[in-house]
């Protein structure tokens, strides 16, 4: 009976409604999600456009060499780790087979060797995938991470055999 009640207020509540003092109803026509993800996304864009001067008070380059320029860097690397919360230190890797790092032959295919890899990036965390070797000394080496990109195995294997070192 008081939920009935209680209903029946809020109905008649709601078609009686007016809108406050000072306002007006919201009636517009186009779709208001739509509307506010555009202007966040044209905020957001002058915002970058803005940073592009502000961003050279936070770097001291020092490009009279790549040691120099290296050092002068470091701190904003640093403070890049933090942000993003990279801030574990990870372990080296050892050679093709030791505790840190494990790789298994799977097949090898016109001058590429692939090999299912584990290895231990911190204590507790691992990262695993495939690494495609090219024959000889690489040339570049590259991760590729994506979910699922079709075609993409023709494209990788043609990089690897190009001499890029691949994990995957």
């Amino acid at each position: 009976m008081i939920r009935s009640l209680a209903l029946i207020i809020f109905i008649a509540a709601s078609a009686t409604a007016q809108p406050l003092q000072g306002t007006k109803p919201l009636t517009r026509e186009d779709d208001l999600a739509t509307r506010m993800v555009e202007s966040v996304d044209a905020y957001l864009d002058e915002l970058i456009e803005a940073s592009v001067d502000q961003r050279a008070r936070h770097w001291n380059r020092d490009t009279s060499s790549a040691e120099a320029y290296e050092a002068s860097i470091a701190p904003n690397r640093e403070r890049l780790r933090t942000y993003i919360g990279a801030v574990d230190e990870r372990l080296p890797i050892d050679g093709e087979h030791s505790d840190s790092f494990l790789a298994i032959p799977v097949g090898s295919n016109n001058g590429v060797s692939t090999f299912w890899c584990r290895w231990q990036v911190f204590p507790g965390v691992h990262g695993e995938g495939l690494m495609l070797r090219p024959e000889g000394e690489p040339k570049a080496a590259m991760i590729f991470i994506a979910p699922h990109v079709p075609d993409a195995t023709q494209s990788l294997h043609n990089m690897a055999a190009q001499g890029v070192l691949l994990f995957v």
